[in-house]
């Protein structure tokens, strides 16, 4: 990490997994024109507390003391969306978690590593970011459609080996 751009404050192993968790959800590792690394976060209104907590968890990397409330126009629905989103400073340890979570040409893939990096922290901020209760089975679902085939297979051998969660 000797030439890379962003500030060389290190993240806690908290928000290690904070950040980890959130880059399985909707999380953005944002690679900026001089090279730097932040994180985006966005949510829309109904998630705005959850929002708010992931902004408190990481406010030593964040200029802005509040998410941001935004509003823009949905095509799906036809009506004006209302989202919270703030980014985090361009930081050097999120430059290699995003050479990481990303192929060369931008997109999100699922590490080797995921077993190491799927901490307790980590799988509770991606379910809160991505995953839901299925009434029809009573079991949890994690929104992965994003994902290749063999990401799922990684995924499914970290969450079996780590935790012993059968997918």
């Amino acid at each position: 990490m000797g030439n890379t751009v962003g500030s060389p404050v290190r993240l806690t192993a908290e928000e290690r997994s904070i950040v980890v968790g959130t880059i399985l959800g909707d999380g953005h590792l944002e690679m900026l024109t001089s090279g730097s690394v932040r994180l985006s976060v966005a949510h829309g209104a109904a998630q705005c507390a959850y929002t708010v907590f992931l902004h408190r968890k990481l406010r030593r990397h964040i200029h802005a003391s509040t998410p941001t409330r935004c509003t823009s126009y949905d095509r799906r629905s036809g009506r004006l969306a209302v989202s919270y989103r703030f980014r985090t400073i361009a930081l050097q340890e999120l430059h290699a978690l995003r050479s990481e979570f990303y192929d060369a040409s931008g997109i999100k893939c699922i590490p080797s590593s995921i077993g190491q990096l799927l901490d307790p922290t980590a799988l509770a901020v991606w379910f809160m970011d991505d995953g839901s209760y299925k009434n029809d089975s009573r079991g949890l679902l994690l929104n992965t459609m994003a994902f290749s085939d063999s990401d799922h297979e990684r995924l499914r051998d970290a969450l079996h080996d780590r935790y012993g969660i059968p997918t």
